[in-house]
């Protein structure tokens, strides 16, 4: 449902995960990024990213997450 990218927040000076979509993707696939955003940020648990924040920019949606370093799922699976 879209890409991940390893980021530098360089307000806070620290490493996060940056889950964006294409700007291509219908409008439908960016309000379901922001209901993922509030579910996922309403929770917490040491298995489970803490949502730091979701953008807008230029018609795509970005959620600012906790980057968690370590194995990709593919790799786990």
């Amino acid at each position: 449902m879209g890409e991940v990218f390893l980021c530098h927040d360089s307000r806070l000076h620290r490493k996060v995960a940056l889950k964006c979509l294409t700007s291509d993707e219908p409008a439908e696939a960016h309000a379901n990024v922001l209901r993922e955003a509030r579910a996922v940020a309403r929770l917490t648990h040491p298995h489970i990213a803490s949502v730091y924040d979701v953008l807008q920019q230029d018609g795509r949606a970005f959620i600012v997450m906790e980057y968690l370093d370590g194995m990709t799922l593919k790799t786990c699976i």
